[in-house]
């Protein structure tokens, strides 16, 4: 890894990735000035950056969670221009001022009036990368509004990827099922998913599984495949660059409110992200080829409960397959008729 300079913008980064994403796609202004950024977490939301079309470098934290003296030591060795503390943990703020770092962003709500240069409100109405794009703009006025280029893994990354395909014999961009959340009523019923299988597969688009290594995405995906065999299975066996250039391989994406999600429309694909129990307004993947659905009709949708007060958690079982892939579909048209 090449040594990062002095004067460079770091950006503390959260656990989750989609958060991370929505976060980094804010940054495109500071990309396009040449500014020098360091991803700076968790190292599986680090790995993800490293050698990406995001960022210049990657710092995954040495500990799982690193003390505030050691993040203030790390930081004083690099001797950066600002911090961005994107996440609500004002650590990195409190390591950031012991270090000097003249350019502290954080959010007032959290504390960070006290260590913060500039800050602002994390609990405000609206979506919330404009809060991130927000809190951005106060420590650099004046950027220009500018859409984020894609994002891309490391060349590595799409390389295993393009193997991966490869040696599963799929000679066509596949379309993707991400079966993945980080909360069980955040998931698309497994009988919505097998409506809208064969929809898909008439169309032509061999299809892939993707997700984690839980208990319920490997138990989807079981259910999946004892119906349709002829399904491929990544679900677990990808790190997440490897699973960034999956989708960069592919021709479209279905998912529930996820990482994965926000990685899809991060790097443009055609995506419909299916939404329930959690809220569109704030935390929709934002993307050229991105859309959201919900069933409009229920008054409970945005409940942000884990279990469903209703009984019968319709808002992730009564969605009609046919108008998923007919949003979806749409998209995919449209991102082919735009071209590269």
């Amino acid at each position: 890894m090449t040594a990062i300079p002095e004067g460079a913008i770091w950006v503390r980064l959260p656990r989750f990735v989609g958060d991370g994403l929505m976060m980094g796609q804010v940054l495109e202004p500071l990309r396009a000035e040449g500014r020098v950024l360091v991803a700076w977490g968790p190292e599986p939301v680090a790995d993800l950056h490293r050698g990406s079309t995001w960022f210049d470098h990657a710092v995954g934290d040495a500990s799982g969670k690193p003390g505030i003296l050691e993040m203030a030591r790390l930081l004083s060795r690099h001797r950066p221009l600002a911090l961005l503390n994107f996440p609500r943990s004002e650590r990195a703020l409190l390591a950031a001022t012991l270090a000097f770092v003249p350019l502290r962003l954080g959010w007032t709500d959290g504390g960070a009036r006290w260590v913060a240069s500039r800050h602002a409100l994390f609990h405000a109405p609206g979506h919330q990368a404009d809060r991130y794009d927000e809190l951005l703009r106060l420590g650099f006025p004046g950027l220009p509004r500018l859409e984020p280029r894609p994002f891309r893994p490391r060349p590595e990354a799409m390389e295993e990827a393009a193997r991966l395909l490869a040696g599963a014999g799929v000679e066509r961009p596949p379309l993707v099922l991400s079966l993945g959340a980080a909360a069980p009523i955040k998931r698309l019923a497994t009988e919505v998913l097998l409506e809208f299988i064969p929809l898909v597969q008439a169309a032509g688009h061999p299809l892939i599984l993707m997700g984690g290594d839980s208990t319920f995405d490997r138990g989807q995906a079981e259910e999946l495949k004892a119906r349709h065999p002829e399904l491929l299975d990544f679900c677990g066996r990808c790190s997440w660059p490897v699973s960034g250039g999956l989708l960069a391989l592919s021709c479209g994406v279905l998912a529930n409110d996820s990482g994965l999600a926000h990685l899809a429309a991060a790097s443009g694909l055609p995506l419909l992200t299916v939404f329930g129990p959690t809220r569109l307004e704030r935390t929709a993947p934002r993307g050229p080829h991105a859309r959201s659905l919900r069933m409009e009709e229920l008054d409970c949708l945005g409940c942000l409960e884990f279990v469903c007060a209703r009984g019968d958690h319709a808002c992730m079982r009564e969605l009609r397959a046919e108008r998923m892939w007919e949003l979806l579909a749409s998209e995919m048209a449209a991102a082919s008729a735009a071209g590269p």
